[in-house]
């Protein structure tokens, strides 16, 4: 798959930034055979602080994710420690310079704050549109829930982003610290669809489509469906397919699956798609085109 646009390295540097010289950070894309495709080399902008495990990719806690507007515009996600996160938006479209006036992602009424989950991940952030949408955990003992809510962007040179009072819960669930790894995507069709690993029934990767309209919105959610209960689960992620629908990926144990999610919602059996390595900070990542193409990288048996 190639995408053009922002690359985003996983870099441990266990909360010091730039801990490693950014020249020698290199961003490669290769095609299955391993052939090369094209690389940055040395153009590697910033290595924002990261920390602790980092497996279950771009939500983890003081790690960055960054996003880009139709215009060229980019908008970067962060935690700070905490549970302290900041959106801040690019000076310009090379997106090397920035504002310098972060804007703190709250919570409101409905989650009250956010915390990392378990895993020390933190909230995820899309753009659709002329908005931005984030979805995060309150893993209090008297809230546990995980929420979205989102931000409006007013087009210039550059763009502002102020929050909504759309705040919303998507998932709920009765013991606290197992709204983990919140998920967030755009299906084809405008809608949100969102996802969790919850922990606390027979480890089930749950998720929900977005009910509202105009798309996209997050104000009203469907039931939650269960792609798998089984235990022993690892990393869970979305991903887009066409005609509105999407694709729940998810590890278990040395195995990669994958459910299609229609937009009832409902979602088919899982099936095997590969052997993959168990053990250690080595959680697939996978990701769409958008269409009809789905891209993983794991590392094998």
């Amino acid at each position: 798959i190639y995408r053009q646009g922002m690359g985003i390295v996983n870099i441990n540097t266990n909360g010091t930034p730039n801990k490693l010289p950014n020249a020698q950070v290199n961003f490669e894309i290769r095609d299955a055979s391993a052939n090369f495709i094209y690389s940055d080399v040395g153009n590697v902008y910033e290595v924002r602080p990261t920390k602790d495990n980092f497996s279950y990719g771009l939500t983890q806690q003081n790690q960055s994710k960054i996003v880009t507007d139709s215009n060229g515009y980019c908008y970067v996600l962060y935690g700070t420690g905490s549970s302290t996160y900041y959106i801040e938006v690019s000076q310009d479209t090379t997106c090397t310079t920035w504002q310098g006036t972060p804007l703190q992602l709250t919570a409101s009424t409905a989650c009250t704050t956010i915390s990392a989950d378990s895993y020390g991940n933190g909230p995820t952030m899309i753009i659709a549109g002329t908005k931005l949408f984030f979805l995060y955990s309150n893993t209090e003992a008297s809230a546990n829930k995980m929420c979205a809510r989102s931000a409006t962007i007013t087009p210039g040179s550059p763009p502002t982003i102020s929050l909504n009072s759309d705040e919303t819960v998507v998932f709920s669930t009765a013991s606290p610290g197992y709204m983990n790894q919140p998920q967030l995507i755009q299906a084809s069709d405008g809608a949100i669809w969102a996802g969790r690993y919850d922990r606390v029934i027979a480890d089930q990767f749950n998720i929900k489509r977005s009910t509202c309209s105009p798309s996209p919105c997050i104000t009203s959610w469907s039931s939650f469906v269960i792609i798998d209960s089984v235990t022993s689960k690892g990393s869970v992620s979305l991903a887009i397919l066409g005609s509105g629908k999407v694709m729940g990926i998810y590890s278990e144990g040395s195995t990669l699956y994958a459910s299609e999610c229609t937009t009832t919602p409902s979602c088919g059996t899982p099936i095997n798609i590969a052997s993959i390595y168990n053990g250690g900070d080595y959680e697939p990542k996978c990701i769409s085109d958008g269409s009809i193409g789905i891209g993983c990288v794991y590392l094998s048996v």
